[in-house]
């Protein structure tokens, strides 16, 4: 039941994806605010029922309390599957997403991105890239919206650790610069929608917003309090 859901979700899934891309061309003209929620509605939220009904994968919230009221943060979590990515406009809104630069040269899809605001980065220019991040982010920054950002840089299996996907510099750079919070968040969507597998098992991903981490304390100290709790508090979920 499992294999022929998936398959079924699979083949819906990128049909749905190419249909939307070329149905909502139109939106890449509005302005942006107006693009993002007919793209909200349109793409993520139909989504959203494929996943509930074909597959029967839903999810929870807890720990809500925890996400800032006002100013931009950095929402730092890791990243197991596509399911995450989809889900983060439902939980915090508006939120701008850190992305590889290669994702924004994808025909169509790349324009919805970049026209959503997404925050493109070429990840093979070493240092430059977190210059690039410092840059293309204090626009983001200026305006209050939060960034997400995958802090082991890539998507990870339920079995990595930090031993082989260590956490990058991006997150600390950004808060050692722009002096703003980090919201770590803690998930369990690979144990569901794994990295590179074909079948997606029917379940209920977890996301636990864990308590801020305040501006102003030391990087070193900030990005040990990041990486203790998003792995302790994750693999508790698994």
């Amino acid at each position: 039941m499992v294999y022929v859901r998936s398959f079924i979700f699979q083949i819906l899934f990128y049909a749905y994806n190419l249909f939307a891309c070329l149905a909502l061309l139109w939106v890449l003209i509005l302005p942006r605010d107006w693009a993002f929620k007919i793209l909200y509605w349109c793409y993520f939220y139909v989504i959203g029922i494929m996943e509930k009904y074909i597959l029967g994968l839903t999810f929870t919230v807890s720990g809500r309390e925890h996400i800032p009221t006002d100013g931009s943060y950095i929402i730092a979590m890791k990243h197991q599957s596509v399911y995450e990515t989809l889900k983060m406009f439902h939980i915090f809104g508006d939120t701008r997403i850190l992305l590889k630069k290669q994702l924004a040269w994808i025909p169509l899809w790349g324009w919805y991105a970049l026209k959503a605001g997404m925050i493109s980065v070429d990840r093979s220019r070493g240092k430059a890239a977190v210059k690039s991040i410092l840059k293309n982010s204090k626009p983001v920054i200026e305006k209050g919206v939060p960034i997400l950002i995958y802090p082991q840089g890539t998507r990870v299996s339920v079995t990595d650790t930090i031993a082989n996907r260590p956490y990058k510099q991006g997150v600390i750079r950004l808060y050692e610069n722009f002096d703003i919070p980090i919201l770590p968040v803690a998930m369990n969507s690979g144990k569901f929608w794994p990295r590179n597998g074909f079948l997606i098992r029917p379940g209920n991903v977890e996301f636990i917003i864990l308590p801020i981490i305040p501006s102003g304390l030391q990087s070193n100290i900030a990005q040990k309090k990041m990486q203790d709790i998003i792995e302790s508090e994750s693999i508790k979920l698994l």
